[in-house]
């Protein structure tokens, strides 16, 4: 499994991911992680964050998602996100695909963006609806567990801090933006060191912000 995060704000965007990814030995039988994967890749005022089957034996999906990004280095939503249901329209058919979903998000005219694509299924979904502006894979609401899981860390990290006034995390907007990057490198750090319930969700992750203007950093 995949851990993509990704955070919306009125003034940024967080999204990270972690650096796993599992092959497995068809011989042996066993299952084969390296922690050194890339699953982020950046235009000029955009990203897009992969997750699922980023390679099977019809397509390299994630390669192709590189390409992609450097054909379009600046983009706008609609035209966007038209164009990748169309590119990787191929990937409905793949029965190699379970699931391959994208969240992309940048800023476009001083306005942020981001959306959720499953690939798989052709569908595309704007944030406006997800849950404190979270999102957890395919998971936008605490109806999945592996949402409640991610709210349960990043709630115990605040709680640790004494930067929880109550008992309940509800906006994440009350905290300053280094806490909220704290409180992602603590959940990236429990997933990783909880094998024995997220053996593919490393602790090794990389994490970008997009800034209102357009401007991508890479803080980890």
């Amino acid at each position: 499994m995949t851990l993509i995060s990704r955070y919306i704000s009125e003034d940024y965007i967080i999204v990270a991911a972690d650096k796993r990814v599992t092959s497995f030995d068809k011989v042996e039988r066993n299952a084969i992680s390296v922690d050194s994967a890339q699953k982020v890749f950046l235009g000029e005022n955009y990203c897009i964050a992969i997750q699922g089957a980023a390679r099977t034996t019809k397509s390299n999906y994630a390669l192709r998602i590189k390409e992609f990004v450097n054909k379009n280095k600046k983009v706008s939503p609609p035209q966007l996100i038209e164009n990748i249901l169309s590119e990787f329209e191929d990937a409905s058919t793949d029965l190699d695909v379970d699931e391959l979903n994208l969240i992309i998000s940048g800023s476009d005219k001083g306005r942020l963006f981001s959306f959720f694509v499953d690939v798989k299924n052709s569908d595309a979904k704007e944030s406006t609806e997800d849950e404190m502006g979270l999102r957890f894979n395919a998971a936008a609401s605490s109806d999945d567990m592996l949402f409640r899981q991610a709210k349960i860390f990043i709630h115990q990290f605040f709680q640790a801090k004494k930067l929880l006034s109550g008992f309940k995390l509800d906006d994440l907007s009350q905290f300053d933006f280094s806490d909220i990057v704290d409180a992602f490198k603590s959940m990236y750090t429990r997933f990783g060191q909880n094998d024995d319930r997220y053996p593919y969700i490393s602790e090794k992750f990389e994490l970008y912000v997009i800034h209102k203007g357009g401007k991508i950093r890479k803080i980890l």
